[in-house]
């Protein structure tokens, strides 16, 4: 998908869904890969599990 993005920043005036979109599928997958170690996180480490 960098690839993508770096081939479509030359066309941004014109065509700016070709930037838009790549970079959003990137952005959704950082933020759910990062929700789901978060929430890995609190289902494995024991002092997190105990607090509550």
């Amino acid at each position: 998908m960098g690839a993508m993005i770096a081939a479509a920043v030359d066309d941004i005036s014109t065509a700016w869904w070709a930037l838009l979109f790549p970079g959003l599928a990137i952005a959704v997958t950082a933020v759910a890969f990062n929700l789901a170690g978060d929430w890995l996180r609190v289902r494995t480490d024991p002092t997190v599990r105990w607090s509550r």
